[in-house]
């Protein structure tokens, strides 16, 4: 026995779109239950291609289904994929019982939703939202991109995606950024697509989720390999400049002043887990985190002998009191300046550069099949 909610999308509809709902969205608080002998009793055998594990109910529970009334004529017109089913020789291109087509969907999609696209489907856009959250952008944005009806969706998902500005992006969590990726590659709106895809690569690790998400794998696939091309790139930076501290080609000032410079920086890098130097793919860190970690870096004031340092790097003089004990080093000079030398002069460059070097992935090199 299953319990349904009939909802009428066009009075004279000849389809019977079946949505077959999870357990979270069976909620009869917010669902009208039609107490009808047909439709209590009814067995749905028509199916989409669609399927899923997490979808398959046991033979001997109770399932609820919202009931769609559409036209054929209008799903066929916006949908591909109802385009070629209707056409074909499919069992949902022959009328039931009933004198109605049926198209079955398995649990797959949140049907607020699911209701949302079909009335765009039938061009009943009086009641849709003109803002929706990310959690039902991206779940339409799923609803569109199995359908196939990109075109009857285009204008819609792109103004709900321009909610999500840049600014706005810093403020939602991980998983809203993949959401935001997938809405804007279904919607076609590239600059969306690339700050989020930026966003992704900055603050990503190794491991890059897609949330359940129906993504594309090139799409994660390119976001981590721009991952760890900057993160190498980073690597390779933060090493030239210990090799340049080394070789006394960072800064004119004293071997103890570059010495402290290079202390500096691996307790740093050190704090940052990136000490001793990670490899590729770079596990469990975000480009995000060492930079900025990396940019607080605690700085230290070295005081050194007034010879060989540069002139224009120190100031102030502290003379050592004398003594006249014999066993005073020769080593410790009678004066000592303060050193204005400092590694944030050679680092934050760096760091400037790499996060510079940051761009998101661009919508066009990507092919929708």
């Amino acid at each position: 026995m299953s319990t349904t909610t009939r909802i009428t999308i066009d009075d004279e509809g000849d389809t019977l779109v079946i949505l077959k709902l999870r357990s979270d969205d069976a909620n009869p608080d917010v669902t009208e239950n039609i107490a009808t002998d047909d439709e209590s009793t009814t067995e749905t055998t028509a199916t989409s291609n669609v399927t899923t594990n997490d979808a398959v109910q046991s033979e001997d529970r109770p399932h609820t289904e919202k009931h769609f009334l559409c036209s054929k004529k209008h799903l066929s017109f916006a949908s591909r994929r109802a385009s070629k089913m209707f056409s074909s020789n499919f069992k949902e291109a022959s009328k039931e019982e009933d004198g109605l087509h049926h198209w079955t969907f398995e649990a797959l999609f949140q049907p607020t939703a699911f209701e949302i696209v079909l009335n765009f489907i039938h061009g009943k856009t009086r009641d849709v939202p003109q803002e929706v959250s990310v959690d039902l952008l991206a779940d339409i944005a799923s609803i569109v991109d199995d359908l196939e009806c990109h075109d009857a969706l285009s204008f819609p998902g792109r103004n709900w995606l321009l909610k999500y500005s840049a600014f706005r992006l810093l403020l939602i969590t991980n998983k809203s950024i993949y959401q935001i990726i997938h809405a804007s590659f279904v919607f076609e709106n590239s600059e969306a697509f690339k700050r989020a895809t930026r966003l992704a690569i900055k603050s990503g690790t190794d491991i890059v989720p897609n949330f359940e998400l129906p993504i594309r794998q090139s799409v994660i696939d390119s976001i981590q390999t721009k991952r760890v091309s900057i993160f190498q790139e980073l690597m390779d930076e933060l090493a030239d400049l210990q090799s340049k501290l080394l070789a006394q080609e960072a800064g004119p000032c004293t071997y103890g002043c570059r010495s402290m410079m290079l202390g500096t920086l691996i307790q740093g890098m050190n704090a940052a887990r990136i000490w001793p130097p990670p490899l590729p793919p770079f596990p469990s860190l975000s480009i995000s985190a060492v930079i900025i970690s990396l940019f607080g870096i605690h700085l230290h004031t070295y005081f050194g002998p007034e010879s060989g340092a540069d002139a224009s790097k120190f100031s102030g003089k502290w003379h050592r009191a004398t003594s006249s004990l014999p066993t005073q080093s020769q080593e410790e000079p009678p004066t000592l300046v303060r050193h204005h030398c400092c590694l944030t002069e050679y680092l934050n460059p760096i760091l400037d550069a790499v996060e510079a070097e940051i761009e998101g992935l661009k919508l066009e090199e990507f092919t929708r099949p």
